[in-house]
């Protein structure tokens, strides 16, 4: 990565973790947290990418008692974020074996539960 655009990114991931600490704690705003989890994901840090998108589909009780509608909208766009952390860690996984493709990499787990296990073990895989 360019150094420009990686101190963009770590920029970008600073001025996020700030804006979400002077949040309210019943705020039930993903969208601090969704670029948080862009932010972190383009600097290459996939499990802080992961945790942030989960924390950004987590709205509180009252919250998504109040906002039904949007807080499953939220949670739907941040668990889709999730699933591309998932693809990247096994593509990456892939790459830096160089014994096997993305398609090979994600077989062991097509048809099973994404769990970190499986994404560990399809990345792996080959090696």
């Amino acid at each position: 990565m360019n150094s420009a655009i990686a101190v963009y990114w770590h920029a970008a991931a600073a001025e996020a973790r700030r804006y979400i600490a002077g949040m309210p704690s019943d705020s039930g705003a993903a969208q601090p947290g969704l670029v948080l989890g862009a932010a972190l994901f383009e600097t290459g840090d996939l499990t802080g990418a992961a945790r942030a998108f989960e924390s950004a589909g987590t709205s509180p009780a009252a919250y998504r008692r109040a906002h039904p509608y949007e807080s499953a909208r939220h949670r739907a766009w941040a668990l889709t974020h999730c699933a591309t952390v998932a693809a990247a860690r096994i593509v990456l996984g892939a790459v830096a074996s160089h014994r096997q493709g993305g398609p090979e990499a994600g077989q062991g787990i097509v048809g099973g539960d994404l769990t970190d296990d499986a994404i560990a073990a399809a990345a792996t895989a080959g090696l």
